[in-house]
């Protein structure tokens, strides 16, 4: 296993247990070792947003910018991008935008359609929301998918609006360490 190699499994690690800052330091240091790499320049995206103060924010959103600079047809990186413009910014058109590239890009990864699902109903387009959701039902692996059916009953139908903005922010934490938890076979 190359120094590389060990270093990005490493980071994946912290990431994994919480430490970001940790994880961070690790995927900046693959930055520096190639300026090309736009793995390591959204997993450095990663980590900052999980950090999730201000600043850091502001500073995933120009990792993921980069990675998109050396790989413009980087479908995680639109999504995060796209993530964090709406949830942390409050940059609706551009997330929707970010995530409509990402959906284009990877049309079997449900995340993006995840994401222009919650858009679509911050909007108030119940419609939207539900072909986003029978859309993502109908992706290969994904018929009878419990979490689908946990998003339409505890965020979309929700009227208790507490329990819809608390499903909310864990929905988007999971979404921002998907690559570590939900995949992490991924190796990304």
């Amino acid at each position: 296993m190359s120094h590389s190699t060990a270093k990005l499994l490493k980071a994946h690690e912290h990431m994994r247990n919480m430490e970001y800052a940790a994880a961070f330091v690790l995927y900046r240091e693959l930055a520096n070792q190639n300026t090309q790499n736009s793995v390591a320049y959204y997993h450095c995206g990663n980590a900052l947003a999980s950090i999730g103060k201000n600043e850091c924010v502001r500073m995933a959103i120009s990792s993921y910018e980069y990675a998109l600079r050396i790989s413009p047809n980087y479908a995680a990186a639109h999504f995060k991008k796209g993530l964090e413009l709406l949830f942390s910014l409050e940059r609706e058109e551009d997330a929707f935008c970010a995530a409509e590239r990402a959906a284009g890009l990877s049309p079997n990864d449900p995340r993006p359609i995840i994401l222009i699902s919650l858009i679509n109903f911050r909007r108030g387009r119940s419609a939207q929301v539900e072909q986003g959701l029978m859309k993502i039902s109908a992706l290969p692996g994904k018929e009878n998918d419990p979490f689908i059916d946990k998003l339409r009953k505890e965020i979309f139908l929700s009227d208790d609006v507490r329990v819809n903005t608390m499903q909310m922010r864990n929905l988007v934490r999971l979404m921002r360490l998907s690559d570590y938890i939900i995949y992490p076979e991924s190796g990304k």
